[in-house]
C-alpha cells in the first residue's frame, strides 16, 4: 500500500474509532462545512445534505451525516482540512482525541444500514479491501451522466455484516419527506445488481446476510427505480467502476455500448461466474426475492424461439434463476417489452410489443403512461360488465364514439353520469362546433351521430361515404388533439374494439388520420373482449399496426376483467359526503352540485369554504416540502393554505390589508363590479400576496382563481363566473395573474351584467413611487421589490422558527433585518426565504455561480442543462413564462420524444433553480424560482465581458449576446419536421416575443394607455437599424409555427415599422396572414379575433405609410394618398366586422377617424381650390371628391357608433370629444357647400345635408347632435324630415344596414328633442319602429319595439294591457339579439312623468345623470315614480318587484328587476313590502328599478285608513269609504319627519 493510501486509511480509521465521541461533541457544523467548501473538500450539495438530508434535524443526526459525508471524501487533504477547521472553531480537544487514537486497534462497528433515516441515495463506486484498515484507497468521487458526483458504497469484506454508505451531493435533498422511492429498496437493488456483476467474489455475497437479505423483493423492479431516479443505467455505473468488478473486456465493451445507446431499458450483462459457492448462495438469495416468474410465461409462443436461442448463449454453469434473469434482461433490450409495473410510474414510450400481447399486461401498459393523457375510442359494446362504470374514473380528455345508440344502450349511457361528477363533460355530434381540448374537460363526440339527434345520424352511410361526409370534422378534431399534445404530452388511446364491421372500418380510418396528424405517434391499446377473440389478427388490425411505428398493443380478455384493472388504477377521489359550499348573500352558504363543481373546475379554481375536495390529508413531510418549495420561490398551493392557514409561511405585506379592505368595502359591500390592479416589481411576491388576499376573502365572498392557458375560450370562463354570481347573489372575486390585460378587459366587458371583481396581478418593470403605493380612487396598488422595516421584522420572526438548530441561518436572517432597520441596504423578500432554505446562500450572484458552474466552462460550449437553464431564465425574465418538462426533456436534454417527464426527472442542476408553476392550468410546467435568479443566470451565461450595472436589469454586455442565444433556442426547439404548430410553442413565443407591456406613464396618464413598440426582448436584442436581429427572430417564429397567422402578421408589422422602404414585403406578409387565418377559420375558435387583429395591423401599415409620406413633404399625388387612405379605412372596417361584440375596442374607430381627417386636411391643402373646390366638384379629382364626401358621412357615423357600441372609459371619452372637435373645425366653414352637394346616391345626398345641419349648429359639447337642446326648431324639423325621407325611399332596404340603423337611432332621439315643435304619438312612433325592425331586425330595433309595447301597456292613462304580452315576446327576441353587446346591461331609456300618449313619455339616458346607481336631484323631477310590491324574500344581488299598472284587473304582471343591496331592501324584513322606484329600460333585464324605497304611509283624518304617499307627492286623495259607503275624498298630507 502506498504512503498516500496509508494516510487515507489512517485518518478514516481515526474517525471511525471516535465516531460516538465526534457525534456527541461536534458543533458549528455550518462553519466546518464552509471551511471544507472553501478548500474544495465539500461541495455546496454536501453542506446542504448535512443540514437537510434526512427527516431528523437534531444536532446529533446532523453530526452523523457530516461524518459520513467526510468519510466519503478519501483524498489525503480531507483530514488536515478537517482538523484545521476544528482549530478555527476552538475545538482543539477534538483534534487531540483524534490524534491520540491507537489505529492498530479495531474500530467500532459503524454499520450504516439501509434502514437508517439518514440514508439519502445509492449509486457510485464499490470499494473492497481485505486489509486491516478495512478500506482500500478510493479514487475521487465519480461523476455521473449529468456532471454531478456519485456517492460511494463501501463494503468491508473483513466484516461481512458491515455496509458503510457515504452519500455525496447526488442525494442532497432528493428524498426529504415521503417520496415514492423507497431508500431501502434502492440500496438493496444496487447491492444485488453489484453481486450479479461480481459473482466471483465470494466475500461480497455475505453483505446480504441478515435483514438486508430478507427485505429483497424484486431485483428487476428496484433496478428500474434506480435507473429512472438517477438517469443512470447500471451499465453506465459499471462502466465507470469496472476496475472493481470481475468482468471481462468483452463484458465491459458491451456495457459501454449499451450505456451510450440506452432507451429506457435495464442494461443486461453476460456475467462470468467462477465460484460455485458464490453462485449457489446468489441463486438462493435471488429465489428468496419472490421473483419466480418464468421468462416463457411472460411472452407469447411467437417469442419462445428467440428465448430458446438466447438461452443457448448463457454459460452452462449459470444457475437457472440467473439464466431466467439474463434471458428476461436481454429480451427487454431487444424486443423492448413493457417493464413490470412499479411503485414509481414508468414513462418510456419507445417500447414496442408482440402482437397480440400478453393478456395480463393492461395494467402495466396503462400505469406506464399515467403522466400522459387518455383518449377513448369506442363503438357498439360487444359485452357488458357490471363494473363498466369504472371507466368514468379515467380522466379522458376526449371520447370518440361510433355507436349511434350510445345514449340509449351504448357506453355513453353507462358513463355519462359518472363523468359529469369528475370532469367538465360535454356531449356533441359531428355537427357541433369544437370547444377545444382542455386539461379538466371531456368532450364526448358521436362521430356517426346519435338516434336522439336525427339530423346527425349517419348509420346508413358506408365507411367511405361517412369519411367524405365528416372529413373536415375529423381533420379538425385530430388537429386540435395534435396541437394540445405537441411539446407537452403523449396520448394513450384506448380502443374498445366493436363487433360491427362498419364501425371497425370507421375507427380504423379515424386512427390513421390521428396518427398522421400527431408529431409524436400516440400509444394505442386495442382491447378485444372474449367474444371477439381472434379478431386481433384481422386485416384492419394488421394494417393499423404496420402504420403505427410499433406503438400498438393488443389485448384479448373479458370486459369485466378489463374494468377491474382499470378500477385498480383509477379510483375516484371525490367524496360522496363532501359539500361544495361557497359564501352566499345574507350570510348563508350556497351548495354547488358535484356536476357543477366538475364543470367549474375546467376553467376556474373555486375556493370552497372547507378544504378543497378530492384531496387526501397531506403529511408533515409534504407540508415541509411545500414550505421548502415556497422558500425557494415557488407558490403555496391552495391545499397547503387550507391545511396550514395563510400565515404558515406567507408573511403579510404592508399593503395586503389595504387591498383586502378596499375590495370588501368598495366592491363587495357596495355590490359593484370592477378591476383592482396590483402592479408588483418583478420578484416582489405579487402572486403570493394576491393569493393571500383571495384566501382571506374566501369565507365571506365567492372567490376563484382563473388559471393561465386553460385552453378555454373567454366565453366559457365568463359563463362560469356568471353561474357563481347567479348562485350566490354576491359579487365574485376572481384572481387573474399575469394574463394579458386586453383579455381581462374583454372578460370584464362580457360580464357587465354581473358583479365580478377582478384582482388583476401584473408585473410592473418600471420605477415604483414608494410614497404613492395605494391609489384607491383608481383601485390600483403597487408592491415594491424591497421589504419595509415592519415586513423585515415579521419575516425574521416567522422564518426564524424554521432555522432549526442552525445558528448560521439565524445570524444571516438577523443580518438581513439589521440592514433594513438601519438603512444599510435594501433586501428583497426572496433573500429571506433562500436564507432559510439554503444555509450556504450568500447572495444571488454566488448562489448562481456555485451551481451554474460557468467559470469552469470558459471557452467551451455550454452543457445541455446549462442551456436549458438559460432558456428557462430567458422566458421567465421577459414574460414570466414557464416550460413543460416534456418540452425541456425532448428539446434540450436529449430525451427521446417518447418520454414523459415531470419535475423530479430533471437533472439535479436544473432542479436547484426551478419550481413548479402553480399558476398554469396544465401539469408539469416549471419556471425559474425567482426573477432575480433568472436575471443572474442570463448574466452569467450571456455576459462574457463581466461588466455589469448595479440594477436588476440585464447589462449591455448580456444584451449583446441575447440575439445569438434566442436563435440557438429556435434551432433546438424546432428540430425535425414541423407537421403543425405546437400550442405550447405558440403560447411561449407569443408571451415572450409578441406581447408588449405598457409604457411607464400609462398607469397615471389621463389619455389611453400606450404600449411599447415591440416586446422588451425584441428591443433589448437589437437596437440599431436595420434591425436584422428582430427580422431573424420573427422569421424563425413563422417557420416554427407556419399556420400561425399572428406571427406572419407581426412580421408584416415589423416591415411596416422598421423597414419603411420594403412596403411590398410588408403587404405580402399581411396578405399571407389573412390567407392563413381564413384557412384556419373552420378549426380555430379564435380565428375571428385573429382576423380582427390582423386587419388592424394591416390598417396601421397604411396609416404609417400616409403619415410618412405627408411628413417627408415629397411629391405625392392626391390620388395615391386617397387610395392608401381608402385601403386603410377598408382594413379598419373589416377589423370591426370580425371583432366579436364583447371585443369591440375604440382603436379601430379612432384610427379610421384620424385617417379620414388627415387625408381630407391634406387634400384641402394641396388640391387647387382646397376643400371648397372639392366639395363643389372637380372632374379632374374624382376619387378625391368622392373620398371627402364619404368621409363627412362616415366620420359622423363612426362617432355615434363608437359612443354607443363601445365601452369607453374616461380617457377614451376625452379622446372621442377631441376628434369631434377636429371634425367640426375642419368642415364647419363648408356648410353651404355641403347643403348643395349632390351625389349619385340620393340617400348619401340626404345624409350630407343632415351633416351640414349638424356642423352648423353643433357647439362642440355634444357627440350626438340631435340631443343638443340649443338647436332651433326649424333645423330639427328639417333634419327629422330628411331622415324620414331616407326611411321612405324605395331603396332604403338595400343600403348599408349599419348606416340605416344609425339613422333610425338618430331619428328616435331627434323626435324627443324639446325644441321640436311636432308631437309624435306613441302609436305613430311604433309604426316607424316596426318598419325598422322588419327591415333590419337589429338589437336596437327589437329594444324599442319592447319599450313601446311596454309603455302602451302600462305607461299611459289609457294603456292597453294586451300590449304587455307583445312586450314579453319581444323581450326574448331583444335579449337574444343583444347578447354580447357591451352596454346591454346599462339603462338606455327611462319612464317619464308625461302620461299622455306622446313619445316624450320616454326619456333618453343622455339626459339622466346616474352616479354609483344614484340619480341626481335634477333628474328625478322628469321621471315617473312607480309603485309595486317586492316579490318573495329578496336576496342581496337580485330581486323582483310586481309593478302596479293602470288596469288593476289585468292578468298581465310586470316584474321589474332590481338589486336590493343598492337600496338596502334585502332580507325577510322587506318580503312583500310596498315600495316606490324609478323605472329604466335596458337590453338585458328589460325593466330595472332604481332607488327603491319603502312607501311612506299617512292616516286619513276622516276615515282613519292608511294611504300610500310617494316622495314626489305632498298629498293624496283618500280612496277610503265612509259609513254611508261613500268615497272619502279627503286630502291626506305627507307627515313631516322632524
Amino acid at each position: 500500500m502506498s504512503d498516500r493510501r496509508q494516510r487515507a486509511g489512517d485518518w478514516q480509521h481515526r474517525i471511525r474509532a471516535n465516531f460516538p465521541f465526534l457525534v456527541e461533541h461536534l458543533s458549528r457544523l455550518e462553519d466546518l462545512s464552509d471551511h471544507l467548501i472553501s478548500r474544495h473538500i465539500f461541495s455546496p450539495h454536501d453542506a446542504d445534505f448535512v443540514q437537510n438530508g434526512g427527516t431528523d434535524h437534531t444536532q446529533r443526526a446532523c453530526s452523523r451525516r457530516f461524518l459520513h459525508r467526510l468519510l466519503a471524501k478519501a483524498g489525503p487533504d480531507a483530514y488536515p482540512t478537517f482538523t484545521e477547521a476544528l482549530e478555527r472553531i476552538r475545538c482543539g480537544f477534538i483534534v487531540d482525541q483524534l490524534e491520540s487514537t491507537d489505529i492498530s486497534q479495531p474500530c467500532h462497528d459503524l454499520s450504516y444500514h439501509a434502514a437508517s433515516d439518514d440514508m439519502q441515495a445509492v449509486g457510485g463506486s464499490l470499494r473492497f479491501s481485505s486489509g486491516a484498515g478495512g478500506y482500500e484507497e478510493s479514487t475521487p468521487t465519480t461523476t455521473g451522466p449529468h456532471g454531478y458526483p456519485v456517492q460511494n458504497v463501501y463494503v468491508n469484506v473483513n466484516r461481512p455484516k458491515q455496509v458503510i454508505v457515504g452519500p455525496t451531493s447526488l442525494g442532497a435533498g432528493q428524498f426529504t419527506g415521503d417520496q415514492n422511492m423507497c431508500r431501502k429498496s434502492m440500496l438493496i437493488a444496487l447491492l444485488n445488481e453489484i453481486l450479479f456483476r461480481c459473482a466471483g467474489r465470494k466475500e461480497a455475497l455475505y453483505t446480504l446476510e441478515g435483514k438486508l437479505c430478507t427485505k429483497l423483493r424484486d431485483v428487476g423492479q428496484n433496478i428500474v427505480c434506480f435507473e429512472q431516479k438517477f438517469k443512470m443505467s447500471f451499465g453506465q455505473f459499471l462502466a465507470r467502476n469496472s476496475e472493481h468488478f470481475d468482468v471481462t473486456k468483452q463484458d465491459n465493451d458491451l456495457i459501454v455500448s449499451r450505456a451510450k445507446d440506452r432507451k429506457g431499458t435495464v442494461t443486461s450483462l453476460q456475467t462470468s461466474f467462477s465460484n460455485d459457492d458464490a453462485k449457489e448462495r446468489l441463486e438462493q438469495d435471488y429465489k428468496g426475492g419472490n421473483n419466480k416468474t418464468s421468462v416463457e410465461d411472460a411472452h407469447t409462443t411467437s417469442d419462445r424461439t428467440e428465448v430458446k436461442n438466447t438461452q443457448s448463449q448463457i454459460p452452462q454453469s449459470t444457475p437457472v434463476g440467473i439464466s431466467q434473469r439474463i434471458e428476461s434482461d436481454r429480451l427487454r433490450s431487444t424486443k423492448k417489452l413493457p417493464e413490470k409495473a412499479t411503485q414509481h410510474k414508468e414513462k418510456t414510450l419507445g417500447a414496442s410489443c408482440p402482437r397480440p400481447a400478453e393478456n395480463s399486461g393492461l395494467m402495466e401498459a396503462l400505469a406506464s403512461f399515467q403522466r400522459g393523457h387518455y383518449v377513448l375510442v369506442c363503438g357498439s359494446l360487444p359485452d357488458v360488465a357490471e363494473n363498466l362504470y369504472a371507466l368514468s374514473n379515467v380522466p379522458w380528455v376526449a371520447v370518440y364514439d361510433f355507436d349511434v345508440n350510445g345514449r340509449h344502450t351504448g357506453l355513453l349511457a353507462y358513463l355519462e353520469e359518472g363523468l359529469k361528477k369528475t370532469r367538465s363533460f360535454l356531449v356533441s355530434t359531428w355537427m357541433d362546433p369544437h370547444t377545444g381540448v382542455t386539461e379538466r374537460g371531456t368532450q364526448w363526440w358521436s362521430l356517426r351521430g346519435r338516434h336522439d339527434v336525427p339530423k346527425s345520424n349517419l348509420k346508413d352511410l358506408t365507411p367511405m361515404k361517412w369519411i367524405k361526409k365528416v372529413c373536415d370534422k375529423v381533420e379538425e378534431l385530430c388537429r386540435e388533439l395534435a396541437r394540445f399534445s405537441t411539446d407537452y404530452t403523449i396520448f394513450t388511446i384506448l380502443v374498445l374494439w366493436p363487433n360491427v364491421k362498419d364501425e371497425v372500418k370507421c375507427i380504423t380510418k379515424f386512427l390513421n388520420e390521428m396518427m398522421k396528424r400527431t408529431q409524436t405517434p400516440p400509444r394505442i391499446i386495442l382491447w378485444f373482449t372474449d367474444s371477439l377473440a381472434g379478431q386481433s389478427g384481422s386485416q384492419e388490425v394488421e394494417s393499423l399496426i404496420e402504420d403505427s411505428e410499433e406503438n400498438v398493443l393488443t389485448f384479448e380478455r373479458g370486459m369485466e376483467d378489463f374494468c377491474k384493472e382499470v378500477q385498480l388504477l383509477f379510483t375516484s377521489s371525490e367524496d360522496d359526503v363532501f359539500k361544495y359550499e361557497v359564501p352566499a348573500a345574507e350570510g348563508t352558504h350556497a351548495e354547488i352540485t358535484k356536476e357543477r363543481a366538475a364543470w367549474l373546475k375546467q376553467n376556474v379554481e373555486v375556493l370552497y369554504l372547507t378544504k378543497k375536495p378530492g384531496l387526501t390529508e397531506i403529511t408533515a413531510a409534504q407540508l415541509q416540502a411545500e414550505a421548502d418549495n415556497f422558500f425557494r420561490g415557488g407558490s403555496l398551493s391552495w391545499m397547503a393554505r387550507y391545511d396550514m392557514g395563510t400565515s404558515c409561511c406567507d408573511v403579510e405585506r404592508d399593503i395586503s390589508k389595504n387591498i383586502t379592505n378596499h375590495i370588501w368595502k368598495v366592491f363587495i359591500t357596495g355590490f359593484r363590479s370592477g378591476v383592482v390592479r396590483l402592479c408588483h416589481a418583478p420578484g416582489a411576491g405579487g402572486s403570493t400576496m394576491a393569493q393571500r388576499v383571495l384566501f382571506d376573502l374566501h369565507e365571506n365572498a365567492p372567490c376563484v382563481h382563473i388559471r393561465q392557458n386553460s385552453g378555454s375560450s373567454l366565453e366559457q370562463i365568463a359563463e362560469r363566473l356568471e353561474f357563481l354570481y347567479e348562485t350566490t347573489h354576491m359579487p365574485v372575486v376572481a384572481l387573474v395573474d399575469g394574463e394579458e390585460e386586453q383579455k381581462l378587459q374583454q372578460l370584464n366587458t362580457m360580464l357587465l351584467q354581473c358583479a365580478v371583481v377582478f384582482l388583476y396581478v401584473r408585473r410592473y418593470p418600471h420605477q415604483i413611487d414608494l410614497s404613492n403605493l395605494c391609489i384607491e380612487l383608481k383601485s390600483t396598488f403597487f408592491l415594491p421589490g424591497t421589504v419595509t422595516k415592519q415586513e423585515s421584522r415579521n419575516l425574521c420572526f416567522q422564518f426564524g422558527n424554521r432555522c432549526n438548530v442552525s445558528r448560521v441561518k439565524a445570524r444571516a436572517l438577523a443580518t438581513l433585518d439589521n440592514d433594513v432597520q438601519k438603512h444599510v441596504r435594501d433586501h428583497q423578500m426572496f433573500e429571506y426565504g433562500m436564507t432559510v432554505y439554503n444555509h450556504e446562500f450568500l447572495g444571488v450572484k454566488s448562489f448562481v455561480k456555485g451551481y451554474l458552474q460557468i467559470e469552469r466552462k470558459q471557452g467551451a460550449a455550454l452543457e445541455s442543462w446549462q442551456k436549458c437553464l438559460g432558456y428557462l431564465s430567458l422566458f421567465y425574465y421577459y414574460a414570466q413564462s414557464s416550460l413543460p418538462c416534456y418540452f425541456i426533456g425532448s428539446k434540450f436534454l436529449g430525451e427521446s420524444g417518447k418520454t414523459i417527464l415531470d419535475e423530479e426527472d430533471l437533472p439535479f442542476e436544473v432542479r436547484v433553480f426551478v419550481v413548479a408553476d402553480a399558476n398554469k392550468d396544465k401539469r408539469h410546467y416549471v419556471r425559474i424560482m425567482h426573477y432575480t435568479i433568472a436575471t443572474e443566470i442570463l448574466e452569467q451565461i450571456l455576459n462574457t465581458s463581466r461588466n455589469r450595472s448595479g440594477n436588476e436589469k440585464l447589462s449591455e454586455g448580456a444584451k449583446q449576446n441575447l440575439l445569438k442565444f434566442c436563435l440557438e433556442f429556435f434551432e433546438e426547439a424546432t428540430k425535425g419536421e414541423v407537421i403543425h404548430s405546437s400550442f405550447t410553442l405558440q403560447t411561449l413565443l407569443t408571451e415572450t416575443f409578441i406581447l408588449r407591456d405598457f409604457a411607464e406613464s400609462s398607469v397615471f396618464e389621463t389619455e389611453s394607455k400606450k404600449k411599447m413598440q415591440f416586446a422588451q426582448v425584441m428591443l433589448d436584442m437589437d437596437t440599431k437599424p436595420p434591425y436584422d436581429g428582430r427580422l431573424k427572430v420573427l422569421t424563425k417564429m413563422c417557420d416554427a409555427c407556419p399556420d400561425d397567422a399572428n406571427f406572419r402578421a407581426h412580421l408584416g408589422r415589423f416591415y411596416s415599422l422598421c423597414r419603411p422602404g420594403e412596403e411590398e414585403e410588408a403587404e405580402r406578409n399581411f396578405k399571407e396572414a389573412i390567407k392563413i387565418a381564413n384557412e384556419n377559420k373552420k378549426s380555430t375558435r379564435s380565428c375571428s379575433i385573429d382576423l380582427a387583429y390582423i386587419y388592424h395591423m394591416y390598417g396601421c401599415f397604411f396609416q404609417r405609410k400616409i403619415s410618412r409620406n405627408i411628413k417627408s413633404s415629397r411629391n405625392m399625388s392626391s390620388s395615391d394618398l386617397t387610395e392608401d387612405a381608402a385601403n386603410a379605412c377598408e382594413k379598419f372596417s373589416l377589423c370591426r366586422q370580425h371583432a366579436p361584440l364583447f371585443n369591440r375596442e375604440a382603436h379601430p374607430y379612432f384610427a379610421e377617424i384620424d385617417i379620414r381627417l388627415q387625408a381630407c386636411r391634406w387634400i384641402g391643402q394641396h388640391c387647387p381650390g382646397g376643400l371648397l373646390a372639392i366639395l363643389q366638384g372637380m372632374p379632374e379629382f374624382p376619387s378625391e371628391c368622392q373620398f371627402v364626401k364619404d368621409s363627412i358621412v362616415e366620420i359622423g357615423d363612426l362617432i355615434v357608433e363608437c359612443n354607443s357600441g363601445v365601452h369607453l372609459d374616461d380617457s377614451h371619452l376625452l379622446e372621442l370629444q377631441h376628434r369631434v372637435q377636429d371634425f367640426n373645425s375642419l368642415f364647419k366653414n363648408y356648410v353651404s357647400e355641403l347643403q348643395a352637394v349632390a351625389d349619385n346616391d340620393p340617400m348619401t345626398t340626404l345624409r350630407l345635408k343632415i351633416m351640414a345641419k349638424k356642423l352648423q349648429y353643433d357647439n362642440y359639447h355634444h357627440i350626438i347632435f340631435v340631443e343638443n337642446p340649443k338647436i332651433p326648431s326649424d333645423v330639427l324639423e328639417t333634419v327629422v324630415g330628411m331622415l324620414e325621407k331616407i326611411f321612405k325611399h324605395k331603396d332604403h332596404q338595400h343600403c348599408d344596414k349599419t348606416k340605416l340603423d344609425l339613422d333610425y337611432r338618430d331619428w328616435i332621439l331627434a323626435i324627443r328633442n324639446p325644441n321640436l315643435g311636432k308631437e309624435y304619438l306613441l302609436e305613430d312612433v311604433l309604426r316607424f319602429v316596426q318598419k325598422w325592425h322588419t327591415c333590419l331586425n337589429s338589437a336596437y330595433s327589437s329594444f324599442y319595439m319592447f319599450v313601446l309595447f311596454s309603455i302602451l301597456g302600462f305607461g299611459t292613462k289609457s294603456g292597453a294591457t294586451s300590449n304587455l304580452e307583445k312586450a314579453r315576446d319581444m323581450k326574448k327576441v331583444m335579449q337574444k339579439l343583444s347578447r354580447g353587446e357591451p352596454k346591454a346591461r346599462l339603462p338606455k331609456e327611462w319612464l317619464g312623468r308625461d302620461e299622455t300618449r306622446n313619445i316624450l313619455h320616454l326619456i333618453p339616458q343622455s339626459r339622466i345623470r346616474l352616479e354609483r346607481y344614484k340619480l341626481q336631484r335634477a333628474a328625478r323631477g322628469s321621471l315617473a315614480v312607480c309603485k309595486g310590491t317586492i316579490l318573495g324574500n329578496p336576496k342581496k344581488s337580485a330581486g323582483y318587484i310586481n309593478m302596479d299598472i293602470k288596469d288593476k284587473d289585468s292578468s298581465h304582471a310586470v316584474e321589474v328587476f332590481f338589486v336590493p343591496v343598492r337600496s338596502r331592501t334585502s332580507g325577510t324584513f322587506y318580503q312583500e313590502a310596498r315600495v316606490q322606484f324609478y323605472l329604466s329600460f335596458n337590453q338585458t333585464n328589460g325593466y330595472e328599478a332604481f332607488e327603491v324605497l319603502e312607501l311612506q304611509r299617512a292616516q286619513c283624518p276622516a276615515c282613519k285608513i292608511w294611504v300610500e304617499i310617494t316622495t314626489d307627492q305632498q298629498s293624496v286623495t283618500c280612496h277610503g269609504r265612509t259609513r254611508g259607503d261613500r268615497r272619502c275624498g279627503t286630502d291626506v298630507f305627507r307627515q313631516v319627519t322632524r
